[in-house]
Order: structure tokens, then sequence, then C-alpha cells
């Protein structure tokens, strides 16, 4: 895999990417913090000069899919050069929106930076494209977040502590420092066996698979944002507080 430690002179060429999220930085400027192919989540500035000042902000948005090139100045930051679009932007509609704006917040705050994962980007497209389509979002979401969390190191093992099969008929508790554990009190927060078992085949046909899915990833990531709200989670629940005013 590419590294930034092989690019020669700090220039990364024409790197295709996206906007993850942006700040502004000095007086006129803008901080970018970006998902590229070929060298995972990087932090770049961008000068916005006058000449160039309305193109580049019109450009530079979340779910616009650019080239740019990146090179080192003085300091530990990359620099923006030239910025060139590469294809239509994604027209996400809501509320699918907010689900894109989730991927982008979990990218921003758990993804490694200076890391090359191809397969992450290959699925974020993958996601972003169907969330458009209008496609339901329970299973890109997922997915994407199958692959999020196996490439930071916390692949779901689905397995019992002991690293036996489940009982389709048993109830498990699952605690994210130590796996899944047969549970004998039916109060608890349990997942039954045969889910389970269908989740550890890829088998997530069935709503209940998936609600389970998204209870087990919700877990990890909420351990991984050391239980910090997410600020798409937020707006997403304000708007549904308005849909039913």
């Amino acid at each position: 895999m590419p590294t930034l430690r092989s690019i020669d002179n700090g220039l990364l060429n024409k790197a295709p990417c996206f906007i993850l999220h942006k700040h502004p930085y000095k007086e006129r400027d803008l901080l970018l913090e970006l998902l590229t192919l070929e060298y995972g989540r990087l932090r770049a500035i961008c000068r916005l000069g006058k000449s160039a000042q309305l193109r580049n902000n019109a450009l530079l948005q979340s779910f616009v899919p650019l080239r740019l090139t990146l090179f080192k100045g003085r300091g530990e930051l990359y620099n923006v050069g030239e910025i060139r679009q590469e294809g239509a932007a994604f027209k996400i509609a809501i509320p699918n929106l907010f689900c894109a704006q989730y991927l982008n917040e979990i990218l921003y705050k758990l993804c490694h930076e200076e890391e090359s994962i191809p397969e992450l980007f290959g699925i974020y497209l993958k996601t972003l494209k169907l969330l458009e389509q209008g496609v339901t979002p329970h299973l890109p979401l997922r997915l994407f977040e199958s692959v999020f969390l196996k490439n930071l190191g916390y692949a779901l093992d689905v397995c019992d502590n002991q690293g036996h099969a489940f009982l389709d008929n048993s109830l498990y508790t699952f605690d994210v420092r130590n796996g899944f554990a047969l549970s004998l009190d039916q109060s608890l927060d349990c997942y039954q066996g045969a889910i389970l078992n269908k989740i550890a085949l890829g088998d997530y046909a069935s709503p209940e698979v998936l609600v389970a899915l998204k209870r087990l990833h919700s877990q990890l990531l909420q351990m991984l944002l050391d239980y910090k709200p997410l600020q798409s989670h937020k707006l997403y629940s304000q708007y549904l507080s308005l849909q039913e005013i």
C-alpha cells in the first residue's frame, strides 16, 4: 500500500478524495479533513485567495468527488494546490442525507490519519450511490459499518467468548471488551442465538437481523467515540421531531 513517506518531495499528485469536514482556518482559509483513495484520511489547508474564492467554495463541499494536488509546506499539514471536480456531486435527499452525514462524521472522528484503506474508500463511494438512489439505508449502513469496524481492528467476532457457535434457542449478552456470553436472565438486553448465527453467516435478509446488527455496531462505535453523541444523530432527531408537529 502507498504511504505518505513514499511520495517524493511531499507531493500527492491529483489524489482522488472527498471532503469529510471543513473548518475556518486563520482569516480566509479552510482546514479540510479529507478521505483519499490512496492515502487514507488527510488534513490539508486550502488558501482562499480572492480570485479563486468563489469557485473553490462551490467545489469544497461534502459529497463532491474531487482530485486535489496536495503538497507539504513548512508545517506538518498539507496544502491544497490544484482543485478539480471528478464527476457530479451526489444529490442525496432527506432523510438519507442524515445517513451520509453520519458516514462523514464517523470517518472524520475515528478513521486513522495517513493510512491507506482503498476498501473503505470503495464502500463509502458505493454507499453514497445507494443513498442517492433513495435505497432504504438500513442494509447499506450496516455493510459500511462492518467494513469500517474491520479496518479499525474491531471486526465483530460472532461466536461466544468460548469460541463456540451460538445455540439457536439461547440468549446472549454482548460486551465490547469481552464479546458474547450465554445469559440466563431474560430481563437483560440480550441477542437470540439464531439471530447471531445469521449474522455470522452474513445473512442479513430479515429486519430482525439488521436491528440486532445495528445494536451491536452501535455498542462498538459508542465505545470508540468515548460515548460522545454524534451531531448527525442530533440533526436526525430534530428532523423527526419536526415531522411530528
